[in-house]
């Protein structure tokens, strides 16, 4: 029975450790034996393991002393043996056959400080609150005015389990074994198990376990055995993971529980710890905590300060920031964040120096990792404080310092987490107050609001700084705004200045190179970087080793021009020095492609990520649906929208936009307008209006057709909303004035822009495109003096005319049709290719495009004058000579050719053709950038429209043959492979039926197909849900596969005005209608305070809304073939050999009045809507061009 004696010298002097304050005398040893061993005969009562009611004796006085176990089972030890249990030292199992029933073996008891402090007192037994273990409900009226989650506590409290009926179940339900019987030690085992707890990972701790556990050694009287430092780092552990549950919804009757049981456990040391000692300041700080758990916000408040407050090492004061930062947590999920706010400007002395982004990073340690994550924590509470202006109001009565600092901390919270607009907000209110905030706070929001794009704003904030001011912040961030600008002239200007105070550092240099790369110079940054960077001979690497930053700039540079071979001599430079590409290259490289539309790039480059291990990004994300909607795709954007929420990637303002861009483009004005209502009610901070969005629904307003009076009263409303119109902007407008015909108009504009320019705090900018649109405009209106003085001005700019301006030049020469312009545009292109300067070969998305853009004016106007050689020279010289591609549109130029002449040989080889690019380029590999399964909606989509066009040149081309038996083979083959047909196919079909002489069936394709569409698409158009719960037209209920099937018949690609020709003639048309037709006040309410108000009406009107209608060749098709049966003639087909006009005209040999009879009202019974439709358009015609006209035309003979 001595063997404890050896434990206690084993633990105390042979073992190294602190020895007991006394000399602990063999008397209190044997006290110890008898003690712990007691005599096998011994049993324990029952209801040992069960928490007992509180027992008050007759002899007791004053306040009712509470035991948690009964006098009689409860065993006591004496002091000598409390001051053996107090020191740090492992326990060592006295008999190993105690162990030996104990089928888990325990963990190897952790590391923890092995030494006893001195402030640890000694006493005969501790304090333990009897209500240490209750499961209570809490009390509503503690937190009856609880901001947050207050709908959540009634229901809470309802699941909390009560556990009062057995507590030995519990440990049950957490594997807490504790065997019976006299051979156990049981306050071993029970400590054991705790010491496995406090072995355990973050990861797998439960706090509910972890309490039932606790609960076991307090039952079992074994807290003894534990020392101080074993019990609070317990604590501090169970508080860890507990602190994890603000987050999550879990609910507040459940951290009430574990705050007050924690709580409870922590107040048990207070006489175990001496006072002013490290522990002292280690307990209070978890008490703030628990306590804060519990929901007792102020109280928690006090204790944690006063931790502070206490003398403590500099390194422990880590446990402070810790403890503010539970603290915090707590009351965002009990009160609501402007308390968080309101205690920070408070206490700013305590917490400044971790919490400011200038002064966070002198401390050190443990100090520092804890102080950023506090930073961390606190600004992303505040950053969520939905409405800072009237906060900001309320406060004007405030002291200035502490209005100051809240003004301070909110700007810093709002561009930490990435909210620019809202930072510029605060400090705007802050200058109205006439609040000072320090020139860094503005700097530092200049380059947040960089990288969140808002050039705009960035610039007038900028601008706001005196122009004296020059110190290296300063000088850094205008480095940083103008290089990302493009800006080289005030780029160099900042440079200089870092570099004759000599503060230009490695960031500084690729700013530099920044600047070249926006523009596209690869040759610039490739000489910068020599220059910084020289290549080592010796060494075998470059000096001044370069960043992962600097080579993704050099990327970057060759990327904005599509240069692969420039972009693989950078990344094989990378991988040469085994440099760990970062996520920033990949994006980088993808926005560059993905301002191109370059699918196949997109494609490798998201390849590469995911060898690399690199998972899509918000970034990733945008650039995706930017080239959908390059490939007027909404439906496949949508997808990847709801793809990128699903795993779990917040949408911000550039998403949107991208997704709205997407049905801009491609004429889904209800999606459009959709987004812009979710955009303008929506109360998420990162989502707002701005020129961005105002941009894209004005692009719309263009593209649909709309009338100048309407886009010039929406560009007027944006003065009035405070919104500053950029580059963009006046590209748009001006656009619309030319489109309207009002040349002064647009030229007025134009001159307004220029003298915007000359500042360039507007982030106004006259480019390319600003003066293609005028010279195009002049072009069109038969000014060729005016256009070349256009041209000569953007030469004079040393702007770079692209592929689109020389098209529009192009254009014009094609249009007059006459020899001479003819002779003039293929020496304009030929003086195109055989220059040395291609630089427009480049800018406008790589060359294949530009080479588009160059032969296809011409090569479409040689078509339409059935010049086929010509069209074939130029088709050949654009491959041979300029050393391009065939393109889905040059030969479907071609084919048009072949068409107009009726060469069916050619026609059929040349389909052949185009078909077979049509299928590869549907089962390209770059088309499961989106999904790996080959039935994903979104590339069914990306398939759906490639192939329309040529299509239905070739049906047109085959009936007017008079083969019309291969039609429905092409059309069935068309559709196997996955293709769908647009309404233009269907129109085409109906005139190629009609020619087959197979009347009711083209009438049952209009009646059944055509126009229930158009129906359809009409109720839809006049629908508009003003408060969209979503952004999100095709997929924003169920899978977007669902979604996807309901949709069919609602979405269609296409849907646009293209041509300048077609939006004139409908922005003339729309004029007429919106003036007389529906009799519309441009000045009414709507117009003024809605944006979308006017776009609304417009879809339903503009013919580019609806494709999906009857066109006019299908209408005068069936209109003939209707007089035709009307007059008893039915309709023949039309032979191989001969025209639909030599073979169906009205002659005796087609009469058969009899069936032509039954035919025609067989057609008005079936296809009662064509046939009235039909009768609508008669009546027009008739009064158009009169009776006799009217026969002639349709070869009426009575």
């Amino acid at each position: 029975m001595l063997e404890p004696v050896a434990t206690v010298i084993a633990n105390t002097v042979l073992c190294g450790r602190s020895h007991l304050e006394r000399p602990l005398p063999l008397q209190s040893i044997s006290k110890i034996v008898t003690n712990r061993y007691p005599s096998p005969r011994r049993s324990l009562s029952s209801d040992f393991f069960n928490p007992q009611p509180r027992r008050v004796t007759r002899t007791e006085k004053g306040k009712a002393k509470a035991t948690l176990f009964d006098e009689t089972v409860q065993p006591s030890l004496p002091g000598q043996a409390w001051e053996w249990s107090c020191t740090n030292g492992r326990v060592v199992f006295p008999f190993k056959r105690m162990t030996a029933a104990y089928k888990t073996r325990p963990p190897k008891r952790p590391s923890f400080q092995r030494s006893v402090s001195y402030h640890v007192q000694r006493h005969t037994h501790t304090r333990i609150s009897p209500r240490l273990l209750s499961y209570s409900r809490p009390s509503h009226s503690n937190h009856g005015q609880q901001k947050r989650q207050a709908s959540q506590v009634a229901d809470a409290y309802n699941s909390v389990p009560n556990p009062a009926g057995s507590s030995s179940e519990r440990f049950k339900r957490y594997n807490i074994i504790m065997p019976s019987g006299p051979r156990y030690d049981r306050k071993l085992i029970a400590v054991q198990h705790l010491r496995r707890v406090l072995g355990s990972s973050m990861e797998t701790l439960n706090v509910d376990e972890a309490l039932a556990v606790y609960e076991t050694v307090h039952l079992e009287n074994a807290l003894d055995f534990l020392s101080v430092e074993e019990l609070l780092t317990f604590f501090e552990r169970v508080l860890d993971v507990a602190d994890k549950h603000y987050d999550r919804s879990t609910s507040i009757a459940w951290l009430q529980v574990w705050g007050t049981q924690l709580g409870c456990g922590i107040r048990g040391l207070d006489d175990r710890i001496r006072l002013f000692s490290d522990y002292q300041c280690r307990q209070q700080c978890l008490l703030g905590r628990a306590t804060a758990l519990a929901g007792h916000l102020e109280k928690a408040a006090t204790l944690v300060q006063g931790a502070g407050e206490l003398f403590v090492e500099y390194e422990e004061r880590w446990r402070m920031l810790h403890a503010y930062e539970s603290v915090f947590s707590a009351m965002y999920r009990y009160s609501d964040n402007t308390q968080v706010l309101d205690f920070v400007v408070n206490n700013w002395k305590t917490l400044g120096s971790y919490l400011s982004r200038w002064s966070r990073d002198h401390h050190y340690d443990k100090t520092l990792i804890y102080g950023r994550s506090l930073r961390q924590k606190t600004l992303e509470i505040i950053s969520d404080i939905q409405q800072p202006i009237p906060l900001l109001k309320a406060m004007e009565q405030r002291d200035d310092w502490r209005h100051q600092r809240a003004g301070q901390v909110l700007v810093e919270a709002y561009c930490e987490a990435k909210l620019p607009l809202m930072a510029l907000d605060v400090l705007n209110e802050l200058k109205r107050q006439n609040i000072n905030v320090p020139l860094n706070f503005h700097l530092f929001l200049v380059q947040r609001l960089v990288m969140e794009e808002a050039m705009g704003p960035a610039k007038a904030l900028f601008a706001s700084i005196p122009s004296g001011t020059l110190f290296k912040y300063y000088l850094q961030i205008g480095l940083y705004l103008f290089a990302h600008d493009g800006d080289i002239e005030r780029t160099l200007y900042f440079w200089q200045k870092l570099v004759a105070q000599q503060w230009q550092n490695e960031i500084d240099i690729g700013m530099l190179m920044q600047a070249y790369a926006t523009n596209g110079d690869s040759d610039q940054v490739a000489t910068l970087f020599d220059q910084f960077f020289p290549y080592d001979e010796e060494l075998g690497r470059r000096r001044n080793r370069p960043k992962i930053y600097h080579y993704a700039i050099a990327i970057y540079s060759h990327a904005q021009k599509g240069d692969i071979a420039g972009l693989n001599h950078w990344l094989g430079e990378i991988a040469r020095i085994n440099l760990q590409p970062d996520v920033y290259v990949f994006v980088m490289i993808m926005r560059a492609f993905a301002k191109r539309g370059d699918l196949k790039s997109v494609a490798t480059v998201l390849t590469q990520m995911r060898e690399n291990g690199i998972p899509p990004n918000q970034a990733t994300y945008n650039n995706l649906i930017t080239i959908l909607a390059h490939r007027r795709d909404p439906m496949g954007a949508e997808i990847i929208y709801k793809r990128a929420l699903n795993e779990g990637i917040e949408p911000n303002q550039r998403m949107l936009m991208a997704v709205m861009n997407a049905h801009v483009e491609a004429g889904s004005w209800r999606g459009a307008i959709r987004i812009f209502d979710y955009v303008r009610t929506n109360s998420r901070m990162n989502i707002r209006l701005t020129i961005e969005t105002y941009n894209t629904i004005l692009k719309a307003y263009v593209l649909i057709g709309a009338p100048y009076r309407i886009t010039s009263k929406l560009f007027e409303r944006l003065e009035q909303l405070n919104v500053r119109p950029d580059s963009y902007t006046y590209a748009l407008i001006t656009q619309s004035a030319c489109d309207s015909g009002l040349m002064r108009t647009a030229k007025q504009l134009f001159k307004r822009m220029k003298q915007e320019s000359e500042n360039w705090a507007n982030n106004v900018e006259v480019t390319v495109y600003i003066l293609t649109i005028i010279m195009a405009g002049h072009l069109r209106h038969g000014q060729p003096t005016e256009a070349r003085a256009v041209y000569n001005e953007m030469l004079e700019r040393n702007i770079q005319p692209d592929s689109i301006a020389y098209s529009t030049i192009l254009h014009a020469y094609g249009n007059e049709r006459s020899e001479e312009s003819l002779k003039l545009a293929e020496n304009f292109i030929r003086g195109l290719i055989t220059a040395e300067d291609r630089t427009w070969m480049t800018a406008s998305g790589g060359k294949t495009t530009a080479l588009e853009h160059i032969y296809g004016p011409l090569m479409k106007i040689y078509a339409r004058m059935q010049r086929v050689d010509d069209v074939e020279r130029l088709h050949e010289s654009l491959i041979e000579e300029a050393g391009g591609e065939p393109t889905l549109g040059t030969l479907t130029t071609l084919l048009d050719a072949y068409r107009r002449v009726g060469n069916v040989g050619e026609i059929q080889r040349l389909w052949r053709q185009i078909f077979e690019m049509g299928k590869e380029y549907a089962k390209d590999p770059s088309l499961y950038l989106i999904s790996e399964t080959p039935e994903d909606p979104t590339r069914i989509r990306l398939q759906s429209n490639i192939l329309c066009v040529p299509l239905s040149i070739y049906v047109d081309a085959l009936s007017a043959a008079g083969l019309h038996e291969e039609i429905p083979v092409v059309w069935k083959t068309f559709q196997e492979e996955g293709f769908f047909f647009d309404s233009n196919n269907w129109n085409h079909l109906i005139v190629a039926l009609v020619r087959a002489g197979e009347v009711a069936r083209a009438f049952h394709i209009a009646e059944k197909i055509i126009l229930p569409f158009q129906r359809q698409a009409l109720n839809v158009g006049e629908q508009r849900e003003l408060r969209p719960f979503s952004p999100l037209t095709f997929v924003s209920k169920g899978s977007a596969e669902d979604k996807q099937e309901d949709n069919e018949e609602e979405y269609n690609p296409q849907t646009r005005v293209s041509g300048w020709k077609l939006r004139r003639r409908t922005v003339r048309r729309n004029t007429r209608r919106l003036g007389k037709d529906l009799a519309l006040d441009y000045d009414a309410p709507e117009f003024a305070m809605d944006f979308a108000a006017p776009l609304q009406f417009l879809q339903q009107i503009s013919p580019a809304w609806n494709i999906w209608q009857l066109h006019q060749f299908s209408v005068r098709s069936m209109i003939w073939a209707y007089e035709s049966l009307r007059k008893g003639h039915l309709v023949k087909a039309v032979p191989p050999a001969g025209t639909a006009r030599e073979s169906v005209g009205l002659n005796p040999a087609n009469k058969d009045t009899e069936k032509a009879e039954v035919l025609f009202q067989y057609l008005h019974e079936q296809y009662p809507d064509t046939c009235g439709l039909l009768a609508e358009y008669r009546k027009k015609l008739k009064q158009k061009y009169g009776n006799e006209r009217y026969r002639e035309i349709f070869e009426i003979s009575d």
